[in-house]
This record gives C-alpha cells, structure tokens and sequence, in this order.
C-alpha cells in the first residue's frame, strides 16, 4: 500500500524535461534496453514494460514528415500535444488495473514550462498514476551545438533555443510538492556515464512513484488566497497585452485595406467591435471563442501562477485572424 492507504500504482510516467539537444529522445530510447529491463524487474518485484510518448514523433506524424521546424504551426502545435496526452491517458487506462506487470510512461518533449508538467501530474492523479521527472540539465551552447549537427530538418533555430533556455523553468520540488520526485542530470556527461550516474536517483524515485500514486491535495487558506491574488494579476497583465496586440492587429488590417471611406468605416467598426468582445471574453472567461464552433483555452498562469504571455498572444492573434476573416 502507498501513503495514505492508497493502493500501489501499476505505472509510473517519468515526464524529461530539458532543452533541445538534451538527449531526452535518446535517453527514452536506451531506458528500455535489456540491461535496464533487468534492473527495473529487481525494482518492481515484476516484470516491467517501458512506454515512450514522444511529441516530436506526434507533431511530425500530423504535420507530415520531413516538415521543418521553421515552418511552426501554432495549430498543429496545439493539436499534436492533445494527441500526445490522449495517447498517454489510453496508456494509463489501458495499463492501470494490470496486476500482472508493473509499467513505465516516458513522456518525451521539452516541457520547459512547469504548466506543461502539471498537465501531466493531472492526468496522473485522474489514474492513480505515480508521477516522476527528469530534467536534464545542459548548458545552452552544448545544446547549440548538439542541435547543430542534426538533419537540417530537424534543427531548432538558435534564436528558439535562446528563448526557451531563458522561459524554461526547472523543477522546483520545495516550492510545488507535486514536482517533488525529481531527478536532475548532467546532461554533457556521455551518454554511458550519463545512464549509470542516474539510474541510483531514479530507479528510487520509481519505488516511491509506485508506491504513492499522485493524488490532489487539498490546499490551505494561505494558498488559495494566494492562488486568487496571482490569478487576478495574470489576467490583469494578459488582457492588457492583447489589447494591444489586437489594436495592433486591426491598424494591420485596416492599412491593407482597399475600398471607398464608407467600406473602411464599416471595416472598422466590425474590427472594433471583434477586438473588444475578444477582450471581454478574455476577461469574464479566460478563453476565447474562434470563427466556427472552436474554443481555444488561453494559459492564464502556470502550476506556479506564472504566465506564459507569448503563447497566450500568440493564440490572441490567431483567433483574431480568424475572426476578422470570417468578417470580411
């Protein structure tokens, strides 16, 4: 039995984390080998199966092989990461009761916001699911240069890599109980050294992650008027960013505009009238309804009650084409 008289877990997800260049793909890869097998069969008591949900292999599937990482579809970004949850969920459905066979999910993606890391810990705790990460710690230039020497098509822009090593927030298992079965690793060791220096660190974690399912706790009164504090600021700060980003958007609109001032008159006034009830949305609902039946979630703040602006902005912009286009 785990703590608090909840029952073991059949599997356990190892959610990596860490920069392009990291080695989390190869990592994944290498965990399943039979010399590995055999130490997690010493560890589970039971044989034990090795899962691998890689978002890279999802958003390449939906987005076509051989697509370049410089042509970003935000929508086809979106959609591969709820495919690659549901792919995760089916496993832990499929998985969860097997009394046989005990079973590891690593989730393979950059998950360098801790919100993306609570999607998963959720989902977790909806499947009794135990729930462990790694991060793999490598400085920016080693991961320049790792990625440098990929396939052309598979090379994330520099200027990308700078951005995401600033935004990525590691975890922090004294801040967020949640992330406290972490596992940090020198990434620029060699692979070899790389395995044998963290198996001791995570093959622990694993028991524990068994043994005690993630589950929700309750928060206390300090938390949740935190919590209601952070959530005020944040939607503060993001619905004043997208109205700018959308005052933006209309002049882009109208300066491309053709047509007679009576056309250019109308145009406006349907613009206006799309900006401030986007803005209105944002604020009463934190979401924002698209052209046809679609709803898209903004990400008003983290499992840390940090905001991801870009991202939130960068959806704001999308939803607006496309609602000025159905308009026009």
């Amino acid at each position: 039995m785990g703590d608090d008289s909840r029952p073991a877990a059949s599997v356990c997800i190892v959610v990596l984390c860490g920069l392009p260049g990291s080695g989390k793909t190869t990592f994944s890869r290498s965990f399943a080998e039979a010399e590995d097998a055999q130490q997690l069969l010493q560890l589970a008591g039971r044989p034990v199966r090795v899962w691998h949900v890689c978002y890279d292999r999802v958003e390449e599937e939906l987005g076509g092989a051989g697509q370049s990482v410089l042509a970003f579809d935000v929508q086809n970004w979106q959609e591969s990461r709820l495919v690659a949850m549901q792919k995760l969920s089916c496993l832990l459905e499929e998985h969860g009761a097997d009394g046989e066979e005990r079973h590891v999910v690593v989730v393979d993606d950059n998950m360098y916001y801790r919100s993306m890391r609570h999607s998963v810990y959720q989902l977790a705790c909806r499947h009794l699911a135990g729930y462990v990460q790694v991060h793999l710690d490598v400085p920016l230039a080693r991961a320049m240069e790792r990625n440098g020497a990929r396939e052309a098509h598979e090379r994330v822009p520099d200027s990308v890599m700078a951005s995401m090593a600033e935004r990525l927030q590691p975890p922090d298992g004294e801040r967020h109980h949640w992330e406290r079965l972490s596992v940090a690793a020198d990434a620029t060791l060699p692979q070899e050294e790389l395995h044998a220096a963290m198996w001791a660190p995570l093959g622990e974690a694993l028991q524990r992650g068994w043994a005690a399912p993630a589950h929700v706790r309750a928060p206390t009164a300090e938390q949740l008027a935190e919590q209601a504090a952070s959530r005020k600021a944040n939607l503060t700060s993001l619905v004043h960013n997208a109205d700018i980003v959308l005052r933006k958007a209309v002049g882009q609109v109208m300066a491309a505009a053709v047509g007679d001032k009576k056309h250019k008159a109308s145009l406006v006034k349907s613009l206006t009238v799309i900006r401030k009830d986007m803005l209105a949305q944002i604020r009463e609902r934190g979401c924002l309804d698209g052209a046809g039946e679609s709803t898209t979630t903004l990400v008003v703040e983290d499992a840390g009650g940090e905001i991801c602006l870009e991202d939130a902005m960068a959806l704001v912009a999308k939803v607006f084409q496309e609602r000025a286009g159905a308009s026009t």
